[in-house]
């Protein structure tokens, strides 16, 4: 099995920034202020906080 094949049959799991819940990578949002500023935000505080 080659590392690509591994890497995606692993999961990791990010904390969101407002609510430090464990989220999959590929769920959260990284939101940026366009400069050097950023946040990972689940779907849940993003819907919440940003829209």
């Amino acid at each position: 099995m080659s590392r690509f094949e591994k890497e995606s049959l692993t999961n990791y799991t990010v904390p969101c920034w407002k609510c430090k819940e464990q989220v999959d990578e590929h769920d959260i949002i990284a939101v940026t202020d366009g400069r050097t500023s950023w946040m990972e935000l689940c779907q849940d505080c993003y819907n919440f906080y940003l829209c």
